[in-house]
Formats: structure tokens, C-alpha cells, sequence
């Protein structure tokens, strides 16, 4: 079982990578240097400190929206059979569902989108429009997308607020990478990864 989900998590790391080295191929004609093109690069040491911090601020900002709303039932929907939260939530036991919990965030999702959303969609946007208006959009499409993957489960009203945090969320660590970790992406994976494992772990766990 665990061999399957971290063959999932890395084919999820690989197709994800694809677009941005098909374009990286394309407009630069070469293979050398694509780590670097997507910010798979050494940070700034002082950023690694930082990024615990981004994922605390961020569970945190996330907890005390949807905490405010109530009536938006976003935990009972998140564990409902078919989600990926309650998929894990049905794994005995729990020790292993953890070990999930951990692939699913460090891999699955943090690496993966981490490398689509702040390597290559935010990389080239800032770089068309300047950091401003470039991470403005990554931030925003990533809450976007987030948004739509709830849309015919939680409605409108948590769909809106989905996208609007998730947006903000992305947008810092857009910030976290450009202005503060040398352009990498290492530190945006560390804090989406730990907030992941994080979130997972109290959904599954406490609710």
C-alpha cells in the first residue's frame, strides 16, 4: 500500500514537471539549467527558519477563516468517502496512515504544485509583468484551481473562500521564494508541505 502511494505521489512530481520542461526545451534548447529554471536551488539559510513560520501562519490563517464560517461545513465534506482525506482517514492503522499523510504532503502536493505553481506558472509570470502583478496571478489561479476542485461539493459561498485564502496563501509564498529565499522553491515546499501535514493530520485525527 505505501509503495503505491509514493509511486502515485512521485508520477504526480514527474507529469507535473513535464509542461515546464517541455517549455524550458523548447524556448532555451537545452536540458542544463532546469533545475535552476524552476527554483530547485539552494534558499537563503535564513529562509528554512522562515518557512516554519509561513506554515504555521498559513494553518493558522485557513483555521481561523473557516472557523468564522460555521455554517460552511468544509471538514465533514473534506472526509467524506472519495476524498483524499477520506481515503487516509480509513487506513489502520493509524501509524500508517501518517506515513500517507506525509507522502501525500511532502510529495504529492507540496512538491508537485510547488514546482508548477511557484517554479515555472509564478517564475514566468513575474518575469512578464514584474513581481507585483506576476505573483498577484500565480496566487490567484492557484486559489482558483483549489476553488474548483470543491465547487460541486461545498457551493458557492465556501467555494469563494476557498479560493480567496488559498489565493493569499500563494501569493506569500510566491513572496517567501522571490523576495526572501533566492528565488527557490524550497522554501515554499517546506512550509505547504509542513502546513499539509499539519491540516491532514488534524482533519483525519480530531474531527
Amino acid at each position: 500500500m505505501l509503495v503505491n502511494h509514493l509511486f502515485s505521489a512521485i508520477l504526480q512530481v514527474l507529469l507535473f514537471s513535464l509542461l515546464p520542461l517541455f517549455y524550458y526545451v523548447v524556448h532555451e534548447n537545452k536540458l542544463k539549467g532546469f533545475f535552476g529554471y524552476i527554483g530547485l536551488i539552494p534558499p537563503l539559510k535564513k529562509t528554512v527558519l522562515i518557512s516554519l513560520l509561513s506554515a504555521v501562519v498559513s494553518f493558522a490563517f485557513i483555521m481561523v477563516l473557516f472557523l468564522a464560517y460555521p455554517d460552511i461545513y468544509l471538514w465533514e465534506v473534506l472526509k467524506a468517502p472519495g476524498t483524499l482525506t477520506g481515503e487516509i482517514s480509513q487506513i489502520e492503522p493509524a501509524y500508517l496512515a501518517f506515513i500517507v499523510i506525509i507522502i501525500k504532503s511532502v510529495i504529492n502536493t507540496g512538491l508537485s504544485e510547488e514546482i508548477l505553481f511557484r517554479g515555472f506558472i509564478g517564475k514566468r509570470l513575474i518575469k512578464r509583468f514584474g513581481f507585483g502583478y506576476g505573483n498577484t496571478m500565480q496566487g490567484a489561479i492557484f486559489g482558483l484551481l483549489h476553488g474548483l476542485l470543491f465547487f460541486s461539493t461545498v457551493g458557492m459561498s465556501a467555494t469563494l473562500l476557498i479560493i480567496f485564502s488559498i489565493g493569499i496563501i500563494g501569493f506569500l509564498l510566491g513572496f517567501l521564494n522571490e523576495r526572501l529565499g533566492n528565488g527557490s522553491i524550497i522554501p515554499s515546499w517546506i512550509a505547504h508541505s509542513l502546513a499539509n501535514i499539519t491540516g491532514f493530520s488534524i482533519i483525519i485525527y480530531l474531527f
